[in-house]
């Protein structure tokens, strides 16, 4: 990987003894290993002050071979720094997504049409039992093992759509990793918020601009980032010992919200980018519950409930649920949350797709007229108490 050991910079130095000890399980791939790619992706969204050390080898990037599930930043003799990406960090990773994906839908040769790979309980219990694989993070068994996530059958293009979520959640690893550097470099002005959530917050930063670039989408970009905060916290829950310094879960997710809503617009646009990030938060809750084996009482959020029901309502429009399946799913809600929550929430999807266009809106016009249609018809199916919750 270095040719001669006189030009390596101290990082590049330190780096190259690690993997030697920890060679990538991968074989290097146009001249980078798995984390190197990652960030040949984010490099051309960084700032040019931080791919300047990248470049220089005063800060460097590499995957070691070991399979804990682990990713940090070194400092090295205060002027550069270390990345160090496990290969069972992305490993990992990948096995969360893949089984999470078994509640997506499957058309195969040996399975029934539009079925789960596996029940959603299902899907919560396996993925749960891979953080608690890792209960004993030091346990000698972890020099020789891997994770290993259940074997069921899916689809190439749900296949293909896991690759890409599982990249995307690697990147923002990555790029809270690179908020970190820029921090401790001083790269960016002073916070008065603590190194973890000012290295969330930029690495949103970072990796949004992937969508301003045209090469990823918003919303998935967003979902991964709250992905991988939920991913770490999972972690947490399993067994893996964080510093007692490493802020809570919901401080992280504050963090990753208020810098997505930075990005946007209008609050509109925030919602319609947050659908996949709160179906996520929806699997992980199930898959948190079965980690501590204990079901957790989560109050009613009426900002989250409302990204649901526009997640829904797209649906509809695009024929994959029936304005009377939706219609039934509202008043099924209707039942468990309480009104005032559910009033707020169907109020704002029909000022957003009824009552007036809106001046800033992710979701392009055909497809918004396509929802309003929906709504309202939609409106029409539900039985009149329920409809009575949306506002004259």
């Amino acid at each position: 990987m270095l040719e001669k050991a006189e030009h390596m910079t101290p990082a590049m130095a330190q780096l190259a003894k690690h993997q030697k000890r920890h060679p990538p399980l991968y074989a290097s791939l146009r001249g980078g290993d798995r984390a190197r790619q990652l960030y040949h992706v984010l490099a051309p969204c960084l700032p040019q002050k931080l791919q300047d050390p990248v470049s220089s080898g005063t800060v460097t990037i590499g995957e070691l071979g070991r399979n804990s599930p682990e990713i940090q930043t070194i400092p090295i003799d205060g002027h550069g720094a270390v990345i160090e990406f496990n290969s069972g960090m992305i490993d990992f990773v990948y096995a969360v997504v893949r089984t999470l994906a078994g509640s997506m839908v499957r058309v195969t040769k040996s399975g029934p049409k539009n079925e789960p790979a596996l029940p959603v309980t299902d899907v919560a219990r396996q993925t749960a039992a891979l953080f608690r694989q890792w209960k004993w993070p030091n346990c000698w068994i972890w020099v020789v093992r891997r994770i290993a996530y259940p074997p069921f059958e899916i689809t190439q293009k749900v296949h293909a759509r896991v690759g890409e979520v599982a990249k995307n959640t690697e990147l923002f690893l990555l790029a809270h990793e690179l908020g970190h550097v820029a921090i401790d470099l001083a790269l960016v002005p002073p916070s008065p918020e603590k190194a973890e959530v000012q290295a969330d917050a930029l690495g949103c930063r970072f990796i949004f601009s992937l969508a301003t670039l045209g090469q990823l989408d918003l919303a998935d970009l967003y979902g991964a980032a709250v992905l991988a905060v939920r991913i770490c916290a999972g972690l947490e829950l399993g067994g893996v010992v964080f510093p007692k310094s490493y802020p809570k879960q919901a401080i992280r997710l504050k963090s990753l919200r208020n810098a997505a809503m930075s990005a946007c617009p209008s609050m509109q646009y925030f919602h319609e980018i947050s659908r996949i990030g709160v179906a996520y938060e929806d699997q992980m809750d199930d898959v948190e519950d079965h980690i501590v084996r204990s079901l957790r009482v989560r109050p009613p959020d009426s900002e989250r409930l409302l990204i649901q029901l526009i997640a829904e309502l797209l649906n509809v429009a695009l024929g994959r649920l029936s304005t009377r399946e939706f219609a039934g799913n509202i008043t099924d809600l209707s039942a468990q949350i309480p009104p005032d929550i559910m009033r707020q929430a169907l109020n704002t999807l029909h000022g957003y797709y009824v009552a007036s266009p809106p001046k800033d809106s992710f979701i392009d016009v055909y497809m918004r007229e396509r929802m309003r249609q929906s709504l309202l018809q939609v409106m029409e199916d539900l039985p009149s108490q329920v409809r009575k919750l949306f506002r004259k």
